[in-house]
């Protein structure tokens, strides 16, 4: 007797990561800001990033992706940065990357997460505050991690994360910033940025969920016997 039996397969399906850079679509974008300074970096090759241990003249850098392509939710991100050769000397350190949050306005003379490569600036820049040691308002900004220095420069390192992800899965605007501060007063690092004629821009992959599994039924037909 031939009966057709239903057999459930599973195959997984694998959906690609995304990889965007500060100058991947229209939103792309990287500077660096000091304190109580109106000084644009943005148009410069390298980003400063400097604690000034209280005393001012602190510098911190700003990265903004575009998110317009993001279609999944995000179980891990890495940032990779290239630290230049002028970190030869002042770069044997961390530095701390953090997420600026994603707010209708920042106070009063504050620009939004759309701020300008070219118009940001110490005392316009969103989640700055320049009354505070590194100028970043934990009002506005949350610590994804610290990256170490490495052995040699230039060098490309990376942080990797699978928390504090809102930044990504929580996005409304198709973008999200990301500040990179020092962690220790006194020391200087550089950062290549999107206008490096030969190092690598800043540069953000976002991870999906793991593999889904898609259920397949297929009926393959199988012959049994029956018991006399």
């Amino acid at each position: 007797m031939m009966l057709v039996a239903m057999v459930t397969l599973f195959a997984s399906v694998a959906q690609a990561d995304l990889v965007v850079t500060t100058a991947t679509g229209t939103t792309g974008a990287d500077s660096y800001v000091r304190n109580s300074n109106i000084s644009n970096y943005g148009t410069g090759d390298v980003m400063m990033i400097y604690d000034g241990g209280g005393y001012g003249y602190d510098r911190i850098a700003y990265m903004r992706f575009d998110l317009s392509s993001l279609d999944f939710t995000v179980t891990e991100a890495t940032i990779a940065l290239t630290q230049t050769a002028d970190s030869t000397t002042y770069w044997r350190t961390f530095i701390s990357v953090y997420a600026l949050d994603e707010h209708s306005d920042y106070g009063t003379g504050k620009l939004g997460e759309d701020w300008g490569e070219t118009s940001i600036h110490g005392n316009n820049a969103p989640g700055a505050n320049n009354t505070i040691d590194k100028l970043l308002d934990p009002s506005y900004t949350t610590l994804l991690g610290t990256i170490a220095d490495p052995a040699t420069v230039p060098a490309l390192t990376s942080l990797t994360f699978s928390t504090n992800l809102e930044c990504f899965n929580n996005d409304t605007n198709d973008m999200v910033t990301l500040i990179v501060v020092q962690s220790y007063p006194g020391y200087y690092s550089y950062i290549a940025s999107k206008e490096h004629a030969t190092l690598a821009a800043p540069t953000l992959t976002l991870t999906p969920e793991p593999a889904t599994m898609t259920l397949l039924l297929l009926g393959l037909p199988f012959a049994l016997r029956r018991r006399r």
